[in-house]
């Protein structure tokens, strides 16, 4: 799935016009960013629920890290989706589209942490229902869902992040995100416009749902 058009998506109209998002525009916001990154998955892989008292407290380091955590959890899920052959016509023009936006924002978000001098996160191992790959249906139920935590996360995450810069591209990256969940939710028959104010999740319940995901 690496070589799935990663930086030029498919069209996203019937005018044949493609995203604007493009490899250049990408490795130009993570060059903006300078020295801003980090570490956080040991909560998970230490297993159970996290408590309050054990929301990461390395500032804007770990917030990086739990950016990249989602990000991961989104693209595992969509390259099973599309390898899963449940996608046809609109379906699987839209869900390419934002598992290509995904992969890009985790190479950015990647880069981010490596630019701050962070230790290489390997990548988790996911595991989702048997259900929500069986169908077309079942699979957009849950993507739908991992996109609005990917909302969630990232408005909960935005008023703790200090360094300016940091701020603005978390910003430009949470406004996507609204974007990819409002059209999931529309191919699945949701509310791709929920509310006026986006909810913000804690760091503690954004790790306890990826833990639910996390292979045994």
């Amino acid at each position: 799935m690496e070589d799935r058009q990663v930086w030029e998506t498919p069209p996203a109209s019937r005018t044949g016009e493609r995203s604007s998002l493009t490899r250049r525009r990408v490795l130009e916001g993570g060059a903006a960013l300078g020295a801003a990154g980090l570490v956080g998955t040991a909560l998970l892989q230490r297993g159970g629920r996290v408590g309050i008292a054990q929301q990461p407290t390395g500032g804007d380091l770990d917030l990086v890290e739990l950016a990249l955590t989602l990000v991961a959890l989104e693209c595992d899920f969509d390259e099973r989706g599309l390898e899963a052959g449940i996608l046809s016509g609109r379906d699987l023009e839209v869900v390419t589209e934002v598992y290509n936006i995904s992969k890009a924002q985790e190479k950015l978000i990647a880069q981010i942490l490596a630019d701050a001098g962070g230790p290489e996160v390997e990548r988790a191992e996911f595991t989702f229902p048997d259900e929500s790959l069986a169908s077309r249906d079942g699979f957009l139920q849950l993507s739908s869902q991992l996109q609005e935590l990917w909302v969630g996360g990232f408005q909960g995450m935005l008023p703790s992040i200090q360094n300016p810069e940091l701020f603005n591209v978390g910003a430009s990256l949470a406004g996507v995100r609204s974007r990819c969940a409002a059209a999931i939710a529309a191919l699945g028959g949701g509310r791709p416009l929920p509310s006026p104010v986006e909810t913000p999740l804690s760091a503690a319940d954004v790790l306890n749902r990826v833990a639910e995901y996390r292979a045994a």
